[in-house]
């Protein structure tokens, strides 16, 4: 717990979340934090109590419910096996001002949560005239790099790197394979 800065009163904590809220109520200052930060995440200062009630009920209820769902997800991680299964097709859309599509196969499975995947080629066609942007669909079976294992979860991700994953591909009502958008730098 933080201690309470000079001339506030504890106003609301809790130690699960690691979250404080201080209120200078002569003034109206709020103050809250969150997490092991030093500095607040806010500090306010409101024209009435109502207005400022009404914000800090709201700030803690948000982070109560973004710790619940969090719960919530761990607890069905660890419940819930991954559905995904050899021959199953993944792609994993990342870029930063371009869309790169990649794809992946599910070549094992072992236990609930090891996911073996392998990088398969995918087949791209551009839109018109354009050469930077088009439509790409997955070639299952026609792979293109060495296998690896990864983690799954209950919605059957698989986390890949800090900045992508790899979800089922998505499916048109036929079963077919829908082609998804991907552009690049001209």
């Amino acid at each position: 717990m933080r201690s309470c800065p000079q001339g506030y009163i504890d106003h609301f904590h809790h130690a699960g979340l690691n979250i404080d809220v201080f209120v200078e109520p002569e003034r109206r200052w709020a103050k809250g934090y969150a997490g092991r930060n030093a500095k607040p995440v806010f500090f306010l200062r409101f024209n009435d109590d109502a207005k400022m009630e009404a914000y800090l009920g709201r700030w803690i209820d948000e982070r109560v419910s973004a710790f619940n769902r969090k719960q919530e997800e761990k607890r069905l991680n660890r419940e819930t096996p991954c559905p995904l299964n050899p021959g199953d097709v993944l792609c994993s859309s990342w870029g930063h001002e371009q869309t790169n599509i990649d794809a992946y196969q599910v070549i094992e499975v072992r236990g609930n949560r090891k996911i073996g995947i392998r990088p398969i080629h995918v087949e791209k066609a551009f839109c018109g005239s354009y050469t930077d942007r088009g439509y790409c669909l997955p070639f299952p079976d026609q792979f293109k790099g060495a296998p690896f294992f990864g983690f799954g979860d209950w919605r059957g991700e698989i986390s890949l790197t800090r900045y992508s994953a790899a979800k089922p591909w998505p499916r048109l009502p036929d079963g077919r394979f829908r082609a998804l958008y991907w552009s690049s730098y001209a």
